[in-house]
């Protein structure tokens, strides 16, 4: 037989079944048929899996793309976007214009004064400041609060061109630095219209101790602290604290001294009582508004409320809590309108500040014991919101209770 020589297998051959191999070395022979491989069980079984699976995967994105379809088709149904029509404003009546009592006005058209309202944070210590501020037995005046208001000496401003237009009982008398002003505007128009000076300035601001030796004074004259307190106010809740107010009776070239409101008064002197709103000034003390301001009636006692305030309080016969209370009625929502004796058109509303709930934590000792306990009490917020005009000039005063009264002149 002859020799086998070694074979040497294409690089394809390891992958061909023994029966189907070429015998390289006899020329004669034919090459076989290739058969497919013949695949086990267990192949053709995963690759039927692998294709349901694909099936399943396919049907079920068929299924998403479809309910996704649909769901937009119902939206572009019913819920078409809006257009140049949708957005239109359909024109309303006055009536129906205005806003209810619990919603703000609109604040993308002025009012019909002009008025277009704003928020403005303020301090709320300001509601213990400003020419409006209420101080009798029940709401003290706040020296802290106020301790920028200028007090100037009364003497050293008077002018005397082209004479005295009133007179001072004394070099000690003091005001506010504005109200010296606005009160020698009162008496020089006096002196202008009547050529006459007699009125006489008999006292003007009081510290805190000044008022102590004045109720001793006034005990003193009237014999007994209850009936001394008819006429003067407790330390630290007069309102000659806030240099806005002072006393005045009339002493005549010929030296004659009255009371104001006396009955042997010359009418001459009534002028202050028709003339004083015209310049900010009101009687702050009527005898027949006595149960409400807790004092007699006081006919030389004076107080500066401001422009149209003084005219409005006059027009109504309101002493100063009235008015305050007054009001009280009126937001920036519905607002007061008020034109005044010389024509002077307002727009005057109160801002209420609402207290909020403060806890004092609890006071211990170096030893972890509670010496004091926690305290729940109300107090103002540092800031409040308050609706002010946007672009226009507005006077804001606290009332010394609970908010801010807002002035603004239209016209």
């Amino acid at each position: 037989m002859p020799e086998k020589s070694g074979v040497r297998q294409e690089p394809d051959a390891a992958f061909e079944p023994e029966e189907v191999r070429m015998n390289q070395n006899d020329p004669n022979s034919t090459p076989p048929v290739r058969r497919k491989p013949v695949r086990s069980a267990a192949a053709r079984e995963r690759s039927r899996t692998l294709k349901l699976l694909l099936l399943i995967a396919l049907v079920l994105a068929l299924w998403v793309l479809a309910i996704v379809g649909i769901v937009n088709l119902l939206k572009r149904d019913h819920t078409p976007e809006p257009g140049p029509a949708d957005v239109t404003t359909v024109p309303q009546t006055a009536e129906e214009t205005l806003p209810p009592e619990d919603t703000a006005p609109s604040t993308s058209a002025p009012d019909k004064n002009g008025l277009l309202f704003e928020t403005k944070e303020v301090s709320t210590s300001g509601i213990y400041r400003g020419e409006l501020i209420l101080v009798n037995r029940d709401h003290a005046y706040r020296f802290e609060e106020n301790r920028e208001t200028k007090i100037i000496s009364l003497y050293t401003f008077w002018r005397n061109w082209p004479a005295y237009s009133y007179k001072l009982h004394g070099s000690d008398i003091q005001l506010a630095d504005f109200i010296c002003t606005k009160m020698s505007e009162m008496f020089d128009a006096f002196l202008e219209e009547t050529g006459d000076n007699g009125y006489l300035i008999t006292s003007g601001w009081r510290d805190y101790e000044e008022q102590v030796e004045t109720v001793k004074e006034m005990i003193e004259k009237y014999g007994s602290e209850e009936e001394a307190m008819k006429y003067t106010a407790p330390p630290g809740c007069s309102e000659h604290h806030t240099g806005m107010a002072f006393d005045a009776y009339i002493y005549t070239a010929d030296g004659a001294v009255y009371k104001p409101g006396a009955a042997d008064m010359p009418a001459l002197y009534n002028w202050i009582y028709e003339n004083g709103a015209r310049f900010g000034f009101i009687k702050r003390y009527d005898e027949e508004k006595s149960d409400i301001t807790g004092y007699s009636g006081e006919s030389w006692h004076f107080r500066y409320v401001g422009k149209p305030h003084a005219a409005l309080i006059a027009e109504k016969n309101f002493c100063l809590e009235e008015y305050i209370d007054f009001l009280r009625a009126y937001t920036y929502r519905n607002y007061l309108e008020y034109t005044d004796p010389e024509g002077a058109k307002y727009a005057i509303w109160y801002e209420k500040v609402e207290n909020e709930t403060v806890v004092t934590p609890a006071v211990t000792d170096s030893a972890g014991t509670e010496v004091a306990p926690p305290v729940i009490g109300d107090r103002f917020p540092d800031q409040a919101a308050l609706h002010l005009p946007q672009g226009v000039p507005c006077e804001i005063s606290g009332d010394n209770v609970s908010g801010f009264i807002v002035t603004v002149k239209l016209s």
